[in-house]
């Protein structure tokens, strides 16, 4: 699912907010695969499979989820240097598996980061630490899988390919294989 900007990730929301289930057409079963917040946009999985869950999002498989942010506050020499050194949230280290920044438009940066981590909204935190603010950010990629041209709001069936992928990414066999 390629979820929109003010749409919440959750069964369902005390406020009255759409959901994620509200975009699916059949949504009786599915469980998401690390949350995004409201603020965020792209690339949500949802299975049947509450093992898979579990392991898609622990830390132990270390599962990678690809970022783009567009960052404001930081210069992009500045939010380089400081993403590259130790930053830490919760008293915890950030550590980027790959990280990349580009100057954007209007004194904002272009920030593109892959973690194999899912603390509560941890691209955010990391880059207030680091003095900057996230505007905008979206997850393209989880694991194998790439958000590509899914619109906001449109969903789409893995391929074989990119389930296998997932399973194997976690030390299982996808129900095809099995």
């Amino acid at each position: 699912l390629h979820k929109p900007i003010g749409i919440v990730t959750t069964a369902s929301d005390e406020k009255g907010r759409r959901t994620v289930f509200d975009l699916l057409p059949e949504s009786r079963g599915l469980a998401y695969v690390g949350r995004l917040d409201a603020g965020t946009t792209g690339l949500l999985l949802l299975t049947t499979d509450g093992d898979a869950v579990h392991r898609l999002t622990h830390p132990r498989w270390k599962v990678p989820r690809r970022y783009i942010g567009l960052i404001s506050g930081l210069s992009h020499s500045d939010l380089a240097a400081r993403a590259a050194g130790r930053v830490l949230v919760d008293g915890r280290p950030v550590v980027p598996v790959r990280v990349s920044t580009k100057p954007g438009r209007d004194d904002h940066c272009v920030l593109d980061v892959t973690l194999t981590e899912g603390r509560n909204r941890i691209i955010r935190r990391w880059v207030e630490e680091m003095g900057g603010e996230v505007k905008r950010l979206a997850r393209v990629e989880y694991g194998p899988v790439k958000l590509g041209d899914l619109a906001p709001g449109e969903w789409r069936p893995l391929t074989p390919p990119e389930e296998r992928g997932l399973y194997k990414a976690i030390g299982m066999t996808s129900k095809e294989d099995a």
